[in-house]
């Protein structure tokens, strides 16, 4: 079986004026309360395909004292031969988190871009969250980086990356067709955003886009689906699958008892 954006640890917990840094696959939940495991160091290893992203975590944990993380910022993954794998874009994001009063904790969910600083709260665990997309040309090989964390009262400290990009590249269209929804109505409160507004559109295409780009298809188009926008969603390799609004008076001819419908590609 072959497994794709396997995330592997290595080296011991290390720290440096009271800060403890380590790393998590992005499967793992890390909770506020979480203490650096034993025998797990900040080394990042992933494995990725041509037009894949992986992503990743990269802990953080403040000993005795607050710090403020005032910067991190990732170099250009090369390989041994010093090229550069061309086109490796990163994303860098603040593990939030949401009180659940049901089971009286703070639960790991929300993925804010970071944008610094970021307060360190003492003997509170921080996660980041590192995302790498690989283009589908990506040459094959093993490429290094680093990232840099920059504090307000403690020394940089650098955490090794490393990026295996497998000899052959995920199809454009997904063989897994999906169904997500995408209930704007939730979303735009959230966001400070009135429904209806030139603000709430370019939110919804953006959520829409960050679905489709990790190969999942939302219900709803973000836009009317008779529109000529939406030739540009339904033209798009990656969509498997998309919601046909159903109206009142086509249930009242005989049409479907459903309020929907789903076409597939």
């Amino acid at each position: 079986m072959v497994m794709l954006g396997a995330v592997t640890l290595a080296g011991d917990a290390v720290a440096a004026a009271g800060i403890d840094v380590w790393a998590a696959p992005a499967a793992q939940k890390v909770f506020q309360d979480d203490t650096p495991p034993a025998g797990v160091g900040p080394d990042l290893r992933l494995e990725a395909a041509g037009g894949e992203t992986e992503s990743a975590q990269v802990v953080l944990r403040a000993e005795g004292e607050a710090c403020t993380l005032t910067d991190a910022a990732v170099s250009e993954f090369r390989n041994e031969r010093d090229e550069a794998c061309p086109d490796v874009t990163t994303g860098l994001f603040q593990v939030a988190f949401i009180h659940l009063p049901s089971l009286n904790r703070s639960w790991p969910d929300p993925l804010p871009p970071f944008r610094g600083p970021l307060q360190l709260l003492p003997d509170r665990t921080q996660p980041l969250w590192l995302s790498v997309q690989v283009p589908p040309a990506a040459p094959a090989g093993t490429y290094r980086a680093t990232l840099r964390l920059v504090f307000d009262s403690a020394p940089a400290r650098i955490v090794p990356l490393t990026l295996r990009v497998f000899g052959f590249r995920l199809p454009e269209h997904p063989s897994l067709r999906t169904a997500i929804g995408n209930q704007m109505g939730f979303v735009l409160p959230h966001h400070g955003v009135q429904a209806g507004t030139p603000e709430a559109a370019t939110l919804e295409r953006n959520y829409y886009e960050f679905l489709l780009q990790r190969r999942l298809s939302p219900y709803s188009l973000p836009c009317d689906l008779c529109s000529p926008e939406a030739a540009r969603w339904l033209d798009d390799p990656r969509l498997t699958s998309f919601v046909i609004p159903v109206s009142d008076e086509m249930r009242s001819s005989g049409g479907s008892p459903h309020t929907s419908a789903t076409a597939t590609g």
